[in-house]
C-alpha cells in the first residue's frame, strides 16, 4: 500500500471511528449532575467568544475579526443557540427535540444535535473563582473531520 493510500485510509478510519470512541466515553446514568439537572444545562446562558484555536494558530480579541456572543435559551418554545456577531443576530440554530444529547457529568461534555442534522460538541470547564469556560466545535454534519479541529472558547457572561 502506498503512503498516500495508507494516509487516506487512516483519515477515513479516524473519521469513521470517532463517534464510536466518543460514545465509549459516556456511561449510562452519567447524564445528570449531582443536583439532578442534565449536563446540557451547563451550556445554557450567555457566552462571549474569547479565543479561536485552529491547528496552525490561536486567535484572540481583535485577531478574530469580530466580537461574538452565543446565547443558549428558549426561542418560541424551542431551545436554540443564537449567535450574535458585532451585536447583530448572525445565526439561530435550533436543537433537535427528538434526539437526546449525548452527555457526561464526569467529563462535563455534551454532544448536541440540531434540527438540520448538524452536531456540536461542548466541553465545560468550571474553576472556582474564575469564569466558566465553554469549549465548542463548529456546527458539523460529521464529527472527526478537519473542521472538528477548530475550537471556539467562550467565557460565561453573567451581566
Amino acid at each position: 500500500m502506498s503512503i498516500i493510500r495508507a494516509t487516506s485510509f487512516l483519515k477515513i478510519l479516524s473519521i469513521a471511528s470517532f463517534p464510536v470512541l466518543l460514545a465509549g466515553c459516556f456511561r449510562r446514568g452519567d447524564e445528570v449532575l449531582p443536583d439532578n439537572s442534565p449536563v446540557s444545562s451547563l451550556v445554557s446562558g450567555t457566552w462571549i467568544l474569547e479565543k479561536v484555536v485552529t491547528p496552525t494558530k490561536v486567535l484572540t480579541g481583535s485577531q478574530i475579526g469580530y466580537s461574538e456572543k452565543l446565547v443558549v435559551s428558549s426561542v418560541n418554545g424551542y431551545v436554540a443557540d443564537q449567535i450574535y456577531r458585532d451585536d447583530t443576530l448572525f445565526a439561530t440554530n435550533f436543537r433537535a427535540g427528538n434526539i437526546k444529547p449525548t452527555q457526561s457529568a464526569k467529563l462535563k461534555t455534551v454532544l448536541m444535535h440540531y434540527r438540520d442534522g448538524r452536531k456540536r460538541f461542548f466541553k465545560v470547564t468550571i474553576v472556582l473563582r474564575e469564569p466558566t469556560i465553554l469549549q465548542a466545535t463548529q456546527y458539523l454534519h460529521e464529527l472527526g473531520g478537519q473542521a472538528d479541529s477548530i475550537k471556539y472558547y467562550y467565557s460565561q457572561n453573567w451581566w
